[in-house]
């Protein structure tokens, strides 16, 4: 995370992260976890992108052939129990999978699931970075 980033949300979390790192001290013990792209039942986050994909919101950049992380809800909860019982004072941990993804695939066995059949069109990253907010990017 990067307190320098573009997006606000991933700017404030490294900030936060920072501070709770920071904070750790005899006494007063502090881990962070990392989860990326949580998703599972009743995900906020992908009922989010349905939304978009349906409402012609949604746009595959540079075909959305990149690899990522995701984490299922369930191994977030895990990680998140773990890091407690587990974790190393002052130290931050990532929780995904383990399996990395290809974004459009996952996406689309989400979308597949939720009945989305719009056509979902395709935009270089240069009209990427023009057109659409940072946060939605």
């Amino acid at each position: 995370m990067r307190p320098d980033s573009e997006a606000a949300l991933c700017a404030t979390k490294a900030e936060a992260e920072a501070l709770v790192l920071a904070a750790n001290a005899p006494g007063f013990v502090t881990v962070s976890i990392r989860p990326r792209f949580v998703w599972g039942p009743d995900s906020s986050l992908v009922e989010g992108l349905v939304h978009a994909a349906r409402n012609g919101g949604f746009a595959w950049i540079e075909g959305g052939r990149h690899t990522t992380d995701v984490t299922y809800v369930d191994n977030a909860v895990e990680g998140l129990v773990r890091g407690w019982l587990r974790g190393r004072p002052g130290q931050a941990y990532f929780v995904t999978d383990q399996h990395r993804v290809t974004l459009r695939e996952f996406l689309e066995e989400n979308f597949a699931i939720y009945g989305v059949d719009a056509t979902i069109p395709d935009i270089d990253a240069g009209t990427a970075a023009r057109v659409i907010p940072v946060p939605a990017r």
